[in-house]
C-alpha cells in the first residue's frame, strides 16, 4: 500500500509541476482564472492508459484521492453551490446556481476535462497542434 501511495503522490506532484510551469508561478500566487487556464492548458497532455487505471482505482482509497483531490482544489474551480430553494412552484427560469461566473468557470474546467481524457479513453489521436488550439480555446473563453 505504501509503494501504490508514493506512486499516487509522484505523480500528482509532476502533475503540479506541470500546472505551475503553465502558470508561471505556484497556484497560490496565481488568479483563479490563470490556475483554470494553466489546469486547461496542462490538460493537453493525456495520461497514459497506466496511469489513468491507477487514478480510477485510486479514486475508491482515501488515501490513494486525496493526493490527486488536493492538486485539484488548488488549480480547479469546484462546483459551484446550488442556489437556496425558493419557496412555491419551481420557475422555468431558474438558475442552477447563483453565480453565472462561478458555473462558467465549472463548465470550463470540465471542458479541460474531457480534453485530457478524450485521448486516453479513445483510439483517436488528435493533432498536437489541434490539442493545443482546443486548450487555448478553453482558457480563452476565460477573458469572455
Amino acid at each position: 500500500d505504501d509503494l501504490i501511495q508514493a506512486i499516487h503522490q509522484h505523480l500528482a506532484d509532476r502533475w503540479e509541476a506541470d500546472l505551475v510551469a503553465a502558470a508561471g508561478k505556484p497556484a497560490a500566487e496565481a488568479t483563479r482564472d490563470e490556475r483554470l487556464a494553466a489546469y486547461t492548458r496542462v490538460a493537453i497532455q493525456s495520461a497514459t492508459r497506466a496511469e489513468l487505471l491507477l487514478m480510477l482505482e485510486g479514486s475508491t482509497n482515501t488515501g490513494h484521492a486525496a493526493v490527486w483531490e488536493a492538486v485539484t482544489e488548488r488549480w480547479a474551480p469546484p462546483p459551484p453551490p446550488a442556489p437556496a430553494p425558493v419557496p412555491g412552484p419551481a420557475s422555468a427560469s431558474a438558475s442552477a446556481t447563483d453565480d453565472p461566473a462561478a458555473l462558467d468557470r465549472f463548465i470550463l474546467r470540465l471542458a479541460a476535462d474531457g480534453l485530457w481524457l478524450y485521448e486516453s479513453l479513445t483510439s483517436d489521436r488528435l493533432d498536437p497542434a489541434m490539442r493545443q488550439a482546443v486548450a487555448e480555446r478553453i482558457a480563452d473563453a476565460l477573458d469572455q
